[in-house]
């Protein structure tokens, strides 16, 4: 009961989010994308199982990740419209794969942590491309059938990793919630909906947007053992999340 749960509360934040997303152009809808969708909730369900070390240590490897999503964000931009869409996810798999697996094998540092995003932004730059990051879709909404798989998938990774987190430890965890499974899901439905060009637009733009997910890690590792209340440090690392989210967006649609 409490797996499904947690499985149908974030299925239901997914599908929200996304109504509102696809009514956007590109930029717009990557801003909504990367909040912490699946790290927020799998540390919600977290936080009340674990101490507030194992959060902070795992928030860590959570922030580290930003730099394995870069990577993975690459991989496809550069070889889905070559190659085809599941080519393309593959290849940003292997990408995020070289950066996220070898994090394991350290302890992390603050420094560290920024040193491994450093290297995904490498990456992001020496694949740099353009596009109308405003586009708007060129297709209507998705249906409510393609929303609700969505939903589902991300709703099953959050609960699976917040019943397991326990036993996998910080580390995997952290690892894992970096893992780009809702966002995969979400490249998946755009190029069918809309194309191989709006998603390629829309990952540009999420390379543009993520630090919003970055900035909840952070904060979080940083509050969740600063703070005597945990929802404080967690409501907080949102908080922190949303307004970062909010200056990249109106920064994004002031310079069109």
């Amino acid at each position: 009961m409490e797996f499904s749960g947690r499985l149908l509360a974030t299925a239901l934040l997914v599908v929200a989010v996304a109504r509102v997303a696809e009514r956007a152009g590109p930029f717009l809808a990557s801003t909504i994308l990367t909040l912490p969708l699946f790290a927020g909730p799998s540390f919600f369900f977290l936080m009340y199982e674990v101490p507030p070390e194992f959060l902070a240590a795992s928030s860590l490897y959570a922030f580290a990740g930003t730099g394995a999503v870069l990577a993975f964000t690459a991989g496809v931009i550069v070889s889905t419209e070559r190659f085809g869409l599941w080519s393309g996810i593959a290849i940003g798999v292997a990408f995020w794969s070289v950066l996220a697996i070898p994090m394991q094998g350290f302890n992390l540092t603050v420094a560290v942590a920024f040193g491994w995003c450093l290297a995904g932004v490498v990456v992001v730059v020496l694949t740099r491309r353009s596009a109308n990051l405003h586009a708007r879709p060129p297709a209507g909404p998705a249906s409510w059938s393609s929303l609700v798989a969505r939903a589902l998938v991300a709703g099953f990774a959050v609960a699976l990793v917040s019943s397991f987190g326990a036993t996998l430890g910080p580390r995997i965890t952290g690892i894992l919630v970096t893992f780009p499974l809702t966002l995969t899901v979400s490249i998946w439905l755009v190029y069918r909906q809309y194309g191989p060009q709006f998603t390629v637009a829309m990952l540009l733009s999420v390379q543009r947007t993520l630090p919003s997910y970055a900035s909840f890690c952070i904060v979080f590792a940083w509050l969740a053992t600063v703070l005597t209340s945990i929802e404080a440090a967690f409501w907080l690392s949102i908080e922190a999340s949303v307004l970062c989210a909010m200056v990249l967006a109106y920064r994004g649609t002031a310079s069109r």
